[in-house]
């Protein structure tokens, strides 16, 4: 009997106990966690489920968990209770679970009640390769998973597609830009592989594919918020497109931009790449307070980290525990605090061009001081007196004065440690800065001021122009016993460290100042400062390669100040040289300053640069302070002038370096806490950096430093990193990631699709240097990329959104390759790879109040400058460009993983009327005259296939009839064409009313939805 009942159960189906990560979980997780999960701060009746023994330990009511039991565990019995009050989840917030999902959990816990760990908490490891009925079918392992899946499900999948669809597609995926017709006349005996590969090696792969990744770095060409001001980003965006194309490990590429700047012999790129922690958005408004919004800046840059490299909303654990996820409100801080290590600087930044430049220069200026040397044989000799003579001078003792800034004026000075002040956040264009303070000292007959340099400033100062330039149009001070009775001091002598020629304001930092009637305002020497007028200044300003250093300027007074008692000062500094709004970036204003006074009067040592007086005074002096000091004697030689007029014609060809926004590491580290509810104004206790303990612990190095996170972050023992970037990358081919929720695979997201294949890839990823263009070449070589996207009606009914990719897929393309597309069917588009960003044609209206805040600079191109990439077009956050907006680019606010589509009559309206959508009309139309009327070559060129008989006949038809309605109205076609004329085409050559019957023919072409889909 026992040997019957023995072969009877192996005869029996085994059946698999039920998975608490892929079966359970989602169903506490989506029902439960809201109200007992992680954040046990909030966790109602004392209850939580995210944790067995918690479970089982249960509330305020029992153990909601007997494992083994369903029938007295109280979860069960609350899940299938019939009376209101007590039925989980509360009827009023969430509907009851399904009888499924009830018999899951009953069974689940009469099994016992096993836990186990979230699928994207585990890391990946390789799973087998399934077997296949249809091997024939498969042509990378990627097809083994895919097609496992289908043969499961009983479908089949499509058959290939044909060459011309396949090569349109992979364009389009690759570079972003659609296929030649040179191209496509080769489609039949183009071999794919030959023609993935010439399209992963072109530059425009890094354009298609590094436009993705700056959705996801919040990329934008200005600050945001009210006033919006114009930043110079776009050197980040050029190494995200140049890392593409040189394919960068993907881990490199990460550490790079979270801690470029700390790594050894740091490069411009490596500190270029940290851009990515400065796409923030930051506020200038008058009132903002600068403390408030880098810590704002910070909570950005976690969101963006969560998103972009984890996966994970990192965002809902800055106010609370997670209630999702187990991530803790303390673990979130201690992440914080490794991105609180960053000082927001700017840095002068280069092109390649410009490099080769300022090197050259250098050589130039060594050469001709050579020169000097040569012709001067007692040159050692004097070099050495006017140092001797300089170190001989009385070391002048200089107090510095304690102050602080009466009222704000919009414009907020924040006193720093060494006595110093620095000018944060908003920047008035033209102000008088007043400010106050108590002097201890009995009397002074000196005041000094020291511009110094900070991160912070344009080019690190330290002045607050883009250039990082200042300019002192009055220095005032009033001293007195008391406030109600302070007298104006007089001052007989300024001098300063540097004194630049009479200079009007650079039109080229102040683009608006011709809307005066009349500016006659100038620049230069350092008694600017004290003549009384408004219209001169003292400025720091010497031209590109020598304006962002620290200088001095010294006041002598008429009669030394007295202090018989307590002596209150009053000191003024007048900036009156900005430009005419400060909506722009047109401030001339000093940006950190220290003021200081002296019982005596100044020499010639307290009037040296300072970096020259460091210099002088160093025991040890490098070569660089060796080359400085020789370079100021020589200026003071007046035997020398020729030499030194030589030099400073060098000096004026130097390149001007773009002011890049990095983040570089603090001067003193910052102290982290926690702030209650996410809020600054609650701190409570200390958080030092640390990471979330259910993740993978740092690797070996500075426990504390920003560069030992960035590598934690891609660290291969990461579940989370690999994971994350396959399935957005899987997301750009098929419109939705392995898991659909890019942005978050955590707890709430949906299980993926293909859990075994985004493993695979994840492992494959890392196993192959990170390459992601191996990942690239692996996807659209695959048997699963290349089906016909054709909709079969089983498939329809079976899988609608192609789930189970048992076809190829078929979306409209992105904004800014809609607009692409456009530009090169017509002929128009400019090939010109990186460089700043551009100002396509827009309406002036949308630059001006109401539409925006403040009125905006932009000055439309008048080359083919206007017809680059969209990846290149100038983006204000709060005036976004009409055509990219309309189609769902995001404006750089926040990280954004997963684009939303939408479809809207705007969508035809912005491309049928846009100024640029009608110029590529017009130019397509020339192309169409051009070919003798081939309407079929025309299409070709839109949508990459050749139209049959019936397609090409509708084109002629429409042809005819516009231009029967244009000889009616022949002014219309002269306004139409005049208006909307491309710049680099030529279309002299065409009769109006062709040309506008032709232009109308190239509109409906260019806005089929053919044209904008890939399929």
């Amino acid at each position: 009997m026992r040997l019957l009942a023995f072969t009877v159960a192996l005869s029996l189906p085994v059946v698999a106990k039920i998975d608490f990560a892929t079966e359970i979980q989602p169903i506490l997780s989506n029902n439960c966690y809201a109200c007992h999960g992680p954040d046990e701060t909030k966790a109602e009746s004392e209850l939580r489920l995210d944790q067995r023994e918690l479970a089982i330990q249960g509330g305020d009511s029992g153990p909601a968990l007997v494992p083994g039991d369903a029938k007295i565990s109280l979860l069960f019995q609350r899940i299938t209770s019939s009376d209101e009050d007590e039925h989980m989840p509360p009827l009023e917030k969430k509907d009851p679970l399904t009888p499924e999902q009830i018999s899951l959990i009953e069974a689940w816990i009469n099994e016992g009640a096993e836990w186990g760990t979230h699928w994207a908490f585990e890391t990946p490891t390789r799973p087998a390769l399934p077997e296949v009925k249809n091997p024939v079918w498969v042509q990378t392992p990627i097809d083994q998973f895919i097609l496992a899946t289908l043969e499961k499900e009983g479908l089949s999948p499509s058959k290939k597609a044909d060459p011309r669809t396949l090569m349109r597609r992979l364009s389009l995926d690759l570079t972003g830009l659609p296929p030649t017709l040179e191209q496509l006349s080769k489609a039949d005996s183009t071999v794919p592989g030959k023609f993935i590969t010439q399209l992963i090696s072109s530059p425009h792969f890094g354009e298609k594919w590094g436009r993705d990744w700056l959705d996801v770095a919040r990329y934008a060409d200005s600050a945001g918020y009210e006033k919006d001001l114009p930043r110079y980003m776009h050197f980040y965006r050029d190494w995200v497109v140049k890392a593409h194309n040189e394919d960068m490990p993907f881990d490199d590429f990460i550490i790079k931009q979270i801690a470029g700047d700390l790594l050894p012999s740091a490069t411009q790129d490596d500190i270029i790449a940290t851009g990515y922690l400065r796409n923030s958005m930051s506020n200038e408004e008058g009132g903002a307070k600068p403390e408030q919004f880098r810590v704002e800046g910070i909570f950005d840059r976690m969101d963006a980290v969560g998103k972009g490299i984890l996966g994970l909303t990192t965002q809902c654990a800055q106010c609370h525990t997670h209630k999702y996820d187990p991530l803790t409100h303390d673990e979130y801080f201690g992440m914080f605090a490794f991105l609180n290590t960053i000082s927001e600087a700017s840095h002068p930044a280069f092109n390649q061009s410009q490099h080769r430049t300022a090197a050259d220069l250098k050589k130039e200026i060594t050469a001709i001081e050579t020169e000097a040397k040569n012709a001067t044989a007692d040159w050692q000799t004097r070099f050495q007196k006017w140092q001797d003579d300089l170190q001989s001078l009385p070391y002048t003792e200089w107090v510095t004065q304690s102050i602080s800034q009466i009222g704000d004026d919009g414009q907020k000075y924040q006193n720093l440690p060494d006595g110093s002040l620095i000018n944060q956040g908003y920047a008035a264009t033209m102000m008088d800065a007043p400010f106050t303070g108590e002097t201890e000292m009995a009397d002074a007959r000196s005041v000094r001021i020291e511009l110094l340099n900070h991160p912070y400033l344009s080019l690190n100062g330290p002045g607050r122009s883009l250039a990082g330039t200042a300019a002192l149009s009055e220095y005032k001070l009033q001293a007195g016993p008391d406030a109600n009775s302070l007298k104006s001091v007089k001052f007989v002598k300024a001098t300063a460290s540097v004194n630049p020629p009479d200079a009007k304001l650079n039109p080229m930092l102040y683009p608006l100042n011709h809307k005066r009637s009349k500016d006659d305002r100038i620049t230069g020497r350092a008694d600017y400062a004290i003549d009384g007028s408004n219209k001169t200044a003292w400025t720091t300003d010497q031209g590109p390669g020598r304006s962002n250093v620290p200088q001095v300027i010294t006041f002598e007074m008429a009669e030394p100040l007295a202090n018989p008692g307590k002596l209150i000062l009053r000191t003024q500094l007048g900036q009156r040289h900005g430009g005419w709004n400060s909506d722009d970036n047109q401030t001339f204003n000093i940006g950190r300053f220290r003021l200081s006074f002296a019982k005596t009067l100044p020499n010639a040592l307290d009037h040296l640069p300072p970096l020259v007086k460091e210099a002088l005074l160093s025991k040890q002096r490098t070569a660089e302070q060796k080359t400085l000091l020789f370079s100021h004697w020589l200026k003071s030689q007046p035997d020398l002038v020729a030499f030194t007029d030589r030099i400073e014609q060098v000096w004026r060809k130097h390149p001007k370096p773009t002011p890049a926004l990095v983040a570089s590491k603090v001067a003193q580290p910052r102290v982290t806490r926690l702030f209650d509810r996410g809020e600054q104004s609650q701190p409570k206790h200390i958080v030092k950096p640390h990471v979330p303990e259910f993740l993978h612990p740092l690797p070996e190095g500075d426990s504390s430093s920003r560069l030992t996170f960035a590598k934690w972050l891609v660290d291969p023992k990461s579940p989370l990193t690999a994971r994350t970037f396959v399935n957005r990358i899987w997301q750009g081919y098929f419109g939705k990631g392995l898991v659909e929720t890019t942005e978050d695979l955590g707890l709430q997201s949906p299980r993926p699709s293909h859990p075994e294949l985004l493993d695979w890839l994840a492992v494959e990823f890392m196993e192959n240097d990170w390459s992601m263009k191996h990942l690239h070449r692996l996807i659209v070589s695959s048997a699963t990329y290349q089906q016909l996207s054709r909709h079969e009606s089983l498939l329809s009914q079976r899988d609608p959104y192609n789930r189970l990719i048992a076809r190829g897929p078929r979306l409209r393309v992105k904004a800014e390759t809609i607009r692409d597309i456009h530009l090169s069917a017509s002929g128009l588009i400019h090939h010109q790879v990186g460089g700043r960003a551009v100002f396509p044609p827009a309406p002036d209206f949308l630059f001006q109040k109401p539409s925006s805040y403040g009125p905006k600079i932009w000055f439309t191109e008048q080359d083919e400058q206007r017809y680059r990439r969209a990846l290149y077009t100038f983006r204000f956050r709060s005036v976004p460009y009409p055509m990219l907006v309309a189609f769902d680019a995001p404006t750089g606010d926040a990280a954004c993983v997963r684009r939303t589509v939408s479809t809207t009559p705007l969508q035809a309206l912005v491309t049928l009327n846009e100024e640029m959508s009608v110029e590529a009309a017009v130019a397509l139309g020339h192309l169409i005259l051009k070919d003798g009327k081939d309407f079929a070559k025309a299409f070709e060129r839109c949508t990459s296939r050749v139209p049959n008989e019936q397609e090409t006949q509708i084109l002629a038809q429409l042809f005819e009839q516009q231009r029967k309605a244009y000889l009616q109205d022949k002014d219309s076609a002269k306004t139409l064409i005049d208006t909307y004329k491309p710049i680099s085409v030529d279309i002299t050559q065409h009769d109006p009313v062709d040309l506008a019957a032709a232009t109308a023919v190239a509109q409906a072409l260019l806005n089929l939805d053919e044209t904008i889909s890939k399929n």
